[in-house]
């Protein structure tokens, strides 16, 4: 497949509701990156419900089509929705899974509501190294000591390009391209 050929090895996996047609149910959707870091849809399938079982069946037929073994060369970003970290976790378990960095700001400008947070939420995301990081997160902590507590309680491997591991040649801290 072109795919594994041509493109970095990273897949976006996101699930969106078919909200305009009499079909119900979800779409599941996996894109990856092409040399040019433009989108190259991989997959998709429409399913009843984003369930464990829908989730593992779709990576499971992902890993077998594009030949992925158990993942240890490919990197997934998704909104970490539990029926997706279940497939991924059984089908893939020795793939980077990234956490959608967009995703995790979302959930905390529901506690923490200034505007002023986001630059600062995102310049830690996108700290290079962990020098960066620590320098960003001081910042974040003074401007916000609460948002800064929830959000050292994710983990930043998944989340902060610093941590990330290193070979996916893919620098991106969100899964907006799916």
């Amino acid at each position: 497949m072109a795919w594994k050929e041509y493109c970095r090895p990273v897949i976006g996996l996101d699930g969106t509701f078919l909200k305009h047609s009499s079909l119900q149910g979800l779409i599941l959707t996996a894109i990856g990156r092409d040399p040019n870091n433009q989108i190259y849809p991989i997959a998709w399938a429409v399913v009843d419900s984003e369930s464990n079982d829908n989730w593992q069946w779709f990576i499971h037929r992902l890993k077998i089509d594009l030949g992925l073994g158990e993942g240890d060369l490919v990197t997934i970003i998704s909104d970490q929705h539990r029926g997706l970290i279940h497939g991924v976790a059984v089908e893939l378990p020795k793939a980077e899974h990234r956490a959608c960095a967009r995703h995790i700001y979302s959930n905390l400008k529901k506690n923490h509501k200034s505007d002023t947070l986001k630059p600062l939420f995102w310049r830690v995301a996108s700290s290079y190294n962990e020098g960066d990081y620590e320098r960003s997160l001081d910042v974040f902590k003074k401007f916000d000591p609460l948002a800064a507590e929830e959000l050292m309680k994710k983990d930043r491997s998944t989340w902060c390009r610093a941590f990330f591991r290193i070979g996916s040649c893919c620098s991106d801290t969100h899964n907006n391209f799916t």
